[in-house]
């Protein structure tokens, strides 16, 4: 048994005690059937679980069930990080069952968070540039980055169409790149095993993505139902999805309890942020959101005796609010739009489902950390957390051009050496630059000199043989600047190249190069075998990985060294 297998056992223990301890109550299994709506309806739009669907809800309302909750906001074609927190939902839902549990996974959809978040409308695919990106997507409008993200119109015909065919170009040209390099190298079979299957993949994920965009009614809903159709279907996990402007007014008590609580979570907060180095908050700070009637724009509230007051950070319009009274407060003129403010967030859902695990995000481990800590001293529910963060490595289309221009480049036997073979052409490479610039000098020096000797020469003779010096020396000079540009770009492109390699990409690029299916597998095989630590790479299977290594002997060898190359 690995070390992670011991460990995540432990942790399902840890989850099934928690369980036991801090039961689920008669609320939450009334707030999990106003719930159930929402999410038979979202699913009913996606045609998403369709078979197990009524079986999730109904154990979602079982008083006995374990919630194992995760949330993400619903970006544009993520990255693989939001999959990975499903994937470990799913394994640790496996587990409680094997041990005869019943158990929900849930994901909220955080679509009432700013809409000026750059993974929101765009995400990044792996291109040999400075950046090591390219980036795909929409700027949302300087007027909208204030409203929620469910505010937010999908994109015109033509502009997801302009969409699709960026990144299709994108890839087209890789492949073209790829074909010229097996051409030259005299090796066929590549229309038969890298392009039909690469198309056929890429033809079956535009399709999925059109099935989003025509069903959605928003840029979030679109990003949400791929995501669904992603994680339901594709890699055929039971998680259900609810999204917080559908769901929340369901939460009204939770919100109510937290009110009545904040200035003892204000005094708490403002504790813990000066232990972590964070900027406090005003005492009359309130811990969620009003979303403008006017322009569904973000209303930050502030807690005035038994009133909230805000203005709408996009369009102004003021708003005061009477909850009448601090010991109960009534929020049911307001709860049908507000939501969470980031580290409250945890309270509403693990107080009102009676949630009994979370997956959480790597951005938000130190929030985390204080929300743990204040739900300790208030004696808010806050059941075991677990993060998963790594970087995957793979062999796609992209990542093989890539490969090939650095083998090209340093041609090692063994890319162990790759940070000596590096600097090494990075020594040689300012050296030679160095000289190539002062023979450049010179050539400058030389013409300056013979351009003054033809201005002063009156004699036809002379000036024919200088204007022929002249063409020598701007050859030459054309020559050593040609040579100078050569050597800076192997450097250049083995930067480019390491760089592509070190952003976390779009999962449109897994799914291009691997199944779905095979991708989740990959991913839970790493959680049950792996040792220590859970943060360290993992090198994935490609469809292509095997047609590849049989005909590239040293492949092998660069992806086992692919930590050495982008370190």
């Amino acid at each position: 048994m690995s070390f992670m297998t011991k460990f995540l056992n432990n942790y399902v223990s840890q989850i099934a005690e928690f369980s036991e301890k801090n039961p689920r109550t008669t609320r939450n299994v009334n707030v999990s059937k106003e719930l159930a709506k929402h999410i038979k309806n979202f699913h009913h739009k996606t045609k998403t679980l369709q078979n197990s669907l009524n079986d999730s809800t109904k154990k979602l309302i079982e008083k006995n069930s374990i919630v194992l909750e995760t949330a993400h906001q619903p970006n544009f074609l993520p990255y693989s990080g939001i999959f990975k927190k499903v994937i470990l939902l799913e394994h640790i839902a496996r587990n409680l069952e094997k041990k005869g549990h019943s158990v929900v996974c849930l994901f909220s959809i955080v679509d009432t968070d700013f809409a000026d978040d750059e993974w929101f409308a765009s995400n990044r695919f792996p291109h040999l540039s400075k950046s090591g990106y390219l980036k795909v997507g929409i700027k949302i409008a300087k007027k909208d980055r204030k409203k929620c993200m469910y505010a937010i119109q999908k994109p015109s015909q033509d502009t997801w169409e302009n969409i699709t065919e960026s990144f299709n170009a994108h890839y087209d040209n890789y492949l073209k790149e790829l074909e010229r390099e097996f051409s030259k190298q005299n090796i066929s079979d590549f229309k038969q095993n890298i392009e039909r299957p690469f198309q056929e993949k890429r033809d079956d994920l535009l399709d999925l993505l059109e099935q989003s965009y025509q069903k959605a009614e928003n840029f979030a809903d679109m990003n949400a139902i791929f995501l669904s159709n992603v994680i339901n279907d594709l890699m055929n996990c039971s998680t259900m999805f609810f999204k917080y402007s559908d769901g929340l007014n369901a939460f009204e008590e939770p919100f109510s309890r937290l009110l009545y609580h904040n200035i003892d979570y204000i005094k708490l907060y403002n504790r813990f942020a000066t232990q972590f180095e964070l900027e406090k908050i005003q005492e009359i700070y309130a811990p969620f959101w009003y979303h403008c009637n006017s322009c569904e724009g973000k209303v930050p509230l502030q807690q005035k005796g038994n009133k909230l007051e805000g203005t709408c950070l996009s369009c102004k319009e003021q708003y005061i609010f009477d909850f009448e009274s601090q010991e109960n407060p009534n929020l049911s003129g307001v709860i049908e739009r507000i939501s969470p403010r980031a580290i409250p967030r945890h309270y509403i859902t693990f107080d009102g489902l009676g949630v009994s695990f979370y997956a959480g995000g790597h951005a938000g481990t130190l929030y985390t950390s204080i929300a743990e800590k204040i739900a300790e001293t208030l004696n808010f529910r806050f059941p075991p957390i677990f993060t998963w963060f790594n970087k995957d490595y793979y062999t796609g289309v992209l990542q093989f051009n890539y490969f090939l221009k650095i083998h090209g480049i340093l041609k090692l036997d063994s890319y162990d050496q790759f940070q000596h073979k590096y600097s090494e052409l990075e020594t040689q490479t300012s050296q030679d630059v160095k000289e190539l610039q002062n023979q450049i000098e010179l050539c400058e020096i030389e013409k300056k000199f013979l351009k003054h000797g033809l201005i002063e020469s009156q004699n036809e003779e002379n000036r024919s043989r200088i204007i022929s010096e002249l063409r020598t020396i701007t050859t030459t000079e054309r020559r050593l600047k040609i040579h100078m540009q050569q050597a800076e770009n192997k450097i250049s492109i083995l930067d480019n190249a390491i760089e592509s390699f070190r952003i976390f990409p779009s999962i449109i690029d897994y799914l291009l190069n691997m199944n779905a299916l095979s991708l989740s597998e990959q991913w839970l095989h790493f959680l049950e075998k792996t040792e220590p630590p859970i943060t360290q790479p993992q090198l994935l299977k490609t469809n292509f990985c095997k047609f590849l290594h049989s005909k590239f002997s040293w492949l092998m060898n660069i992806e086992n060294n692919i930590e050495i190359i982008t370190s």
